[in-house]
């Protein structure tokens, strides 16, 4: 007695339909779906989805006509390459679609505005930031404190790429405006106070400010000597408020005039007592 045996085998996925994104895309629209057709000839049109750089594997027949279409493209990507899109089905098929984000790249900026000064000092009730990108300003946010006393903002919807595909550093500057209102006895009208234009108001010094570590009074630093290396190479003439905070002018030992950034990685220990500034690094000078 013959006996006949059969058997029963799994069809392998023959088509491959894949979805690469080029370049970057939001972290967000990494669970994107997008949509297609499979027309298999003999066969009705089936829709399916894939995500952002996947796969969707297919059993089909052999050696019959077939069209893959993306429909319904999301907002901002555009369709810029595909591979097989059409054909004859073999015994293994791989079709890709290939998009490009070309939407807006948005971030947030956060930060903290902190306040260092004496105790007892009377804070403003707000102050006004501007965000920038170079010398162009992007946004300004007035700040105010919240319940807990924070001085918190946060600039949204911010541009985090240009149109070269570079990413933007941003600065943020904070717009300084006087909170005093000074009466002087003499001075009763707009017209008497605009002949003091360019004046200055010289205060005791038993009335100024306390100053916080690492601060000093500019009257203090001017005539003190720069010292570099051990040897004196000028006198501080005076500081001047700049773009990125106070410049000490340096007359050097030669006569020539050179502008200092006042900052820690420039200078040193400053002995007001021995009239001493120790300068960090000589090259500035050059």
């Amino acid at each position: 007695m013959t006996r006949s045996r059969c058997s029963r085998r799994k069809r392998i996925p023959n088509l491959v339909v894949g979805k690469t994104i080029e370049g970057r895309f939001p972290d967000e629209d990494s669970e994107l779906l997008f949509h297609f057709i499979l027309e298999i000839e003999g066969e009705e049109p089936q829709a399916f989805t894939v995500k952002a750089n996947d796969s969707r594997y297919f059993t089909v027949p052999v050696g019959v006509a077939y069209t893959i279409t993306e429909v319904n493209l999301p907002e901002h990507y555009t369709l810029v390459k595909v591979e097989n899109g059409t054909g004859t089905t073999a015994d293994f098929t791989v079709v890709e679609f290939t998009n490009k984000y070309d939407g807006p790249w948005e971030i947030d900026i956060e930060g903290e505005k902190t306040w260092v000064c004496p105790e007892g000092t009377t804070l403003p009730t707000q102050i006004t930031l501007r965000l920038k990108n170079g010398s162009t300003v992007v946004a300004v946010k007035t700040v105010t404190p919240d319940v807990d006393s924070k001085w918190t903002y946060t600039f949204t919807g911010i541009p985090q790429y240009d149109n070269n595909d570079n990413e933007i550093e941003y600065t943020i500057e904070e717009i300084f405006s006087s909170p005093l209102s000074i009466k002087l006895k003499g001075i009763d009208s707009p017209e008497a106070a605009k002949t003091l234009k360019g004046a200055e108001i010289v205060v005791f010094r038993s009335h100024a400010a306390p100053l916080l570590e690492g601060e000093f009074y500019i009257e203090d630093l001017r005539g003190i000597k720069v010292i570099a290396e051990g040897k004196t190479v000028g006198t501080i003439a005076g500081l001047f408020e700049g773009g990125g905070g106070f410049l000490a002018e340096v007359i050097l030992e030669s006569g020539e005039k050179k502008l200092v950034p006042f900052r820690n990685e420039f200078f040193g220990t400053i002995d007001l007592a021995s009239g001493q500034a120790e300068l960090l690094c000589l090259w500035v000078l050059d």
